[in-house]
C-alpha cells in the first residue's frame, strides 16, 4: 500500500489512498473541490521510497484530493497571565 507525507496550512500529514483528513485551521478550497496536493515531502511503499529534500518535484509525484465537508469550528480562546505581576492577555 502506497503513503505520502503531504504539508497542509503549514501541518504534515501522512496519507494513503482513500483516507479522509481532518485539515485545523483556515482552509481556502469549498465542499466539493478537486485539489492537487503539490507540497509532497515523502511518497514510499512496500518496495521503495522517495525522499524530498526537501520537497518532491511535480513531475514525479501527482496526489490529487476532493474536499468532501467544510464546516467552521468554535473560535478557541488562548488566555496568557503572570502570577503576581497584572499581566493578562
Amino acid at each position: 500500500r502506497l503513503f505520502a507525507v503531504v504539508q497542509i496550512n503549514g501541518r504534515q500529514f501522512k496519507i494513503t489512498s482513500e483516507d479522509i483528513i481532518n485539515v485545523p485551521l483556515h482552509f481556502h478550497p469549498t465542499s466539493g473541490d478537486r485539489i492537487r496536493l503539490e507540497k509532497v515531502l515523502m511518497v514510499g511503499g512496500k518496495d521503495f521510497t522517495m525522499v524530498g529534500r526537501p520537497l518532491l518535484s511535480r513531475g514525479q509525484v501527482k496526489i490529487e484530493a476532493t474536499v468532501v465537508e467544510k464546516t467552521l469550528s468554535h473560535h478557541k480562546v488562548h488566555y496568557w497571565y503572570k502570577k503576581r505581576h497584572r499581566i493578562r492577555k
